[in-house]
């Protein structure tokens, strides 16, 4: 028994070695192992993606309604035929050459908005006397002055209460327009500044014209320039604000209540907004359509030269009354396509979490 009982001793240990080892490399094939965190996407919370400004889309215009039909009347001697015009206050005028007539002469005109009262303004002697050549051509208004020019190099500045003349020879020119304190002079192919008395005349660079010019209340010029509409700013940028949707464009005016710019062509009248884009556009109703006013209500109003006298007259449209004469555009600026940290975005993708920065990723895997 006691040489059995040292055996016994060596076999315990050796038992306890050997379970203990078991024990040991059990412990190793159950670890548990945590694997470095997933990457985080690139996120910033609050993010907001938006789509670039699209080009803007005009709003559908109205056309301008027609209103009336004036005749240029004639006298016992004159055949008119109106040429330019103007508008202020309750007053259309017109500048009017006689070429076919006895005396072959030019006037101003005063027709009342209704057209039911017409007067010889520019002229003297029971209408018998007319300073004016038969060359007059556009018409103007600058402060309490009618200006008027003609192809023969002449410039007329009327008295616009009382009918009177002063004439000064200067350079030809084919139209005259004003606007934000300056008077502009379109002479064969350009466009000049100058003043009331037309003293000088400063040439507005990189400016051409050959058809009517018109001008704004802030000072801006716009000229016919083949089928362009070129404008210059007062700083005296130039610009053809106008490139497409022409055909024959023969004069042009702005809308000073919304900057709508109104070319008339010998068939239609355009109505673009201020960035060149083409709202609508309505008949001339014109037999020989020669220049185009604006009111200061947005009246339109368009001297209809005619194949003769018999068919001279002015043309009433209304005033533009729709959005686009605004210039509202249909589009939404800064246009939102997701915001990623808003629960909609975030129910509708469960795989997202809603705030990243507490987000932490973690993989535990047990090895069999």
């Amino acid at each position: 028994m006691k040489n059995f009982k040292p055996f016994l001793k060596v076999s315990s240990v050796f038992l306890v070695t050997l379970a203990f080892s078991n024990l040991i490399a059990c412990g190793k094939k159950n670890s548990v192992i945590a694997d470095s965190p997933a990457p985080v996407p690139s996120y910033v919370p609050n993010e907001v993606i938006s789509t670039p400004i699209p080009t803007p889309t005009p709003v559908p215009a109205s056309p301008n309604t027609f209103i009336a039909k004036f005749a240029v009347k004639r006298g016992l001697v004159d055949d008119w035929q109106a040429k330019g015009i103007v508008v202020s206050g309750d007053s259309i005028f017109v500048s009017a050459t006689d070429s076919t007539g006895l005396l072959q002469k030019g006037t101003i005109l005063k027709i009342s908005k209704d057209g039911k009262t017409q007067k010889d303004f520019a002229s003297s002697w029971l209408t018998l006397r007319h300073p004016m050549d038969k060359t007059v051509s556009g018409v103007t208004l600058f402060g309490s002055n009618l200006l008027a020019v003609d192809t023969a190099g002449k410039f007329y500045v009327v008295d616009s209460s009382k009918g009177s003349i002063k004439t000064i020879k200067t350079e030809a020119a084919t139209d005259i327009a004003s606007g934000g304190g300056a008077v502009f002079i379109a002479s064969g192919s350009s466009v000049a500044r100058t003043d009331s008395s037309a003293s000088s005349r400063n040439m507005v660079q990189g400016m051409s014209a050959t058809g009517g010019i018109g001008a704004d209340k802030e000072g801006a010029v716009y000229s016919v320039s083949g089928s362009t509409i070129k404008k210059s700013d007062a700083s005296g940028q130039v610009m053809d604000v106008i490139s497409s949707e022409l055909a024959s464009p023969i004069d042009v005016a702005i809308d000073d209540r919304n900057a709508d710019i109104y070319v008339l062509e010998q068939q239609e009248v355009k109505r673009f907004n201020r960035d060149g884009m083409l709202l609508t556009k309505f008949a001339s109703q014109a037999a020989k359509a020669s220049s185009i006013a604006i009111d200061s209500a947005g009246y339109v109003y368009i001297a209809d030269t005619g194949n003769s006298a018999k068919e001279s007259q002015i043309i009433k449209f209304s005033a533009s009354i729709d959005a686009a004469s605004t210039n509202s555009i249909n589009y939404t600026p800064n246009n939102v396509v997701n915001n990623y940290n808003t629960p909609a975005y975030n129910n509708a993708n469960p795989n997202t979490p809603s705030d990243y920065n507490t987000y932490v990723a973690t993989k535990t895997t047990t090895k069999k």
